[in-house]
């Protein structure tokens, strides 16, 4: 073993934190997909997406945790489970998202920065 590192926030540590894909990018780092839980005082808990970059020695680069496109209650779930780079640096991930009884496959695109990229204002 070269390194060994625990990603995710203290508190995510006894939870589901699962990456289902990691790829290296463009700049030497790797970008793991996958999904984590969130609990917010005042908000239902949920699993949400999670992007995070690393570097080769495991150093956190960024990470972005992103909730389902649904209103924010604990059935609506989502997870990433493919990621890769675009030739623009995008980092593009898919996976499902969960609306109630209702599954959908689910898309998001990141900038380079982990900063969600919108198709449309």
């Amino acid at each position: 073993i070269e390194w060994l590192r625990h990603f995710g926030l203290e508190a995510r540590l006894g939870a589901d934190v699962i990456f289902w894909d990691i790829e290296p990018t463009s700049d030497g780092n790797y970008i793991g997909a996958g999904e984590s839980f969130v609990r917010v005082t005042g908000e239902p808990t949920r699993r949400v997406g999670w992007l995070h970059k690393f570097s080769p020695e495991g150093d956190s680069v960024w990470e972005n945790l992103i909730d389902a496109p649904f209103p924010i209650v604990y059935t609506n779930q989502g997870t990433l489970a493919g990621v890769g780079e675009l030739s623009s640096g995008s980092i593009v991930a898919a996976g499902e998202t969960i609306n109630g009884n209702q599954r959908y496959i689910w898309l998001v695109k990141v900038t380079a920065d982990g900063c969600l990229d919108t198709l449309c204002s």
